[in-house]
């Protein structure tokens, strides 16, 4: 299972090393903010991650993932059960490029990806087949 648990300290770890793997890209580093809302429930976030591409485009990066804490045989283990990825460019109008999301309520009740430019899409993509964040960094500085 590509996003199934793991534990506390390895799925914070994998993070940051992800970000630290991606900071030759940043015009200026960032690391994840953690919230913590209950002892189940927490947040990873970092937000306006400014990045050149490949291509030489100035991009925005948006990174944000809700996860679920369990404790399992004294370790504590977490999974993502909610995200969102977004690629944008930094104009003032902060034009979307591409945006990755777990279902929404009201409306994509499945993991989609947002294709913004040239048309606007909506692909949806299997269960469990979401981009880990370093994918979608890799996506975005291979396409824009």
């Amino acid at each position: 299972m590509k996003h199934g648990w793991n534990s506390w300290e390895h799925y914070l770890s994998i993070h940051e090393k992800t970000l630290r793997f991606y900071n030759p890209y940043m015009t200026v580093v960032k690391t994840y903010t953690i919230f913590k809302h209950t002892t189940r429930y927490y947040e990873i976030q970092c937000q306006q991650i400014p990045m050149r591409t490949y291509k030489g485009t100035d991009v925005r990066i948006d990174i944000k993932k809700d996860i679920l804490v369990d404790e399992v045989n004294g370790r504590l283990q977490a999974r993502t059960v909610a995200y969102s990825y977004n690629a944008n460019l930094p104009n003032p109008n902060g034009q979307n490029l591409i945006r990755y999301c777990s279902p929404h309520e009201d409306h994509n009740q499945f993991h989609h990806k947002h294709i913004f430019m040239p048309t606007p899409q909506v692909l949806k993509i299997e269960d469990d087949e979401y981009p880990h964040v370093g994918e979608f960094l890799n996506e975005v500085l291979e396409t824009f």
